[in-house]
């Protein structure tokens, strides 16, 4: 049974599974986020609405692992960390699925949803066969389609942006949770099939 967390807090993070499983974050980006690992050195990821596919197997499963993510502060370790640790971004939801499969959650997210990979490998390393298991809504990010590198607007030096990017819409929490709510009962409808 999938469990959809609309509200993070140190509350609903405890209603989390200690099974093992699956799970996807939903991620809002509130600045420009330039990566430091060196497989994605130059590369950056723009404001936007991201979502990142994930597997919980250890200890404490998926709540420990979904835990962690939502920390606001943290030591980085994995790929996501970049993006979910304070300021540049933090978990807006997630939804949880004990004894799901990432690959297959990241393959219905793209398929349902249009979802694209902003850079190729990222959350992924370990996967032979996914592109990336971050996965972004077009139109977000860097609000260009280009998803590999900022288009350089500075909001302190540009007022207008002649470029036709929307630098300054924030991440959008009701459509992150729409779409995870929509995963959850296609998910539901599939199991009863």
């Amino acid at each position: 049974m999938t469990l959809l967390l609309s509200d993070i807090s140190d509350q609903t993070l405890r209603l989390l599974p200690k099974a093992a499983g699956a799970y996807i974050l939903a991620i809002g980006v509130w600045q420009s986020v330039t990566l430091t690992q060196r497989q994605f050195a130059g590369h950056s990821l723009g404001r936007g609405l991201y979502f990142y596919c994930g597997s919980a197997r250890g200890p404490g499963g998926i709540a420990a692992r979904v835990k962690r993510h939502c920390a606001p502060v943290k030591k980085p370790h994995w790929h996501v960390d970049a993006l979910t640790t304070l300021p540049a971004g933090q978990v807006m939801a997630a939804l949880a699925i004990p004894d799901g499969d990432e690959c297959q959650l990241r393959a219905r997210l793209c398929d349902d949803f249009g979802l694209v990979a902003p850079i190729a490998g990222f959350g992924s390393s370990d996967c032979p066969t996914c592109p990336a298991h971050l996965l972004a809504v077009p139109g977000e990010g860097d609000g260009n389609g280009d998803y590999g590198r900022d288009c350089g607007y500075d909001s302190d030096r540009e007022r207008d942006c002649d470029r036709g990017c929307d630098r300054d819409r924030e991440p959008d929490r009701e459509v992150a949770i729409s779409m995870l709510k929509a995963l959850q009962l296609a998910l539901a409808q599939d199991e009863l099939a």
